[in-house]
């Protein structure tokens, strides 16, 4: 049996957290004085990133999330990709959708981990 994608915020939390147990921060972020927004910090053994949520308002609004990546606490790369409609690609202009006048997915995963160079 295929599921069906969570077209809303309300069938995807049906879908992903049913009964309600998983931790959920909800978050509005709003600038202060200064302009400043706020950061997120999330942890996983070596792994660090830091989420810059940044609100828009007026003409064109919208939310930008930038992320910072760090391993062993020093700068370090991430991986993207892009998912839509079951098909996974690190060009999203494959994906054939755009927000913003940029490329987008219904899903984007950001990667942190094993770093290399090219």
């Amino acid at each position: 049996m295929t599921r069906q994608k969570p077209r809303t915020l309300d069938e995807f939390l049906a879908l992903y957290d049913p009964d309600s147990t998983r931790v959920v921060a909800d978050i509005t972020p709003a600038r202060d004085a200064d302009g400043n927004s706020p950061f997120i910090i999330v942890r996983h053994g070596r792994f660090t990133a830091v989420l810059a949520l940044m609100p828009f308002t007026g003409e064109g609004a919208h939310l930008c999330i930038d992320t910072f990546s760090f391993v062993d606490g020093k700068d370090a790369t991430a991986g993207v990709f892009g998912m839509s409609n079951g098909q996974r690609s690190a060009l999203l202009p494959s994906l054939g959708t755009k927000s913003h006048g940029w490329y987008s997915a219904h899903t984007v995963a950001v990667l942190f981990g094993e770093q290399e160079t090219a």
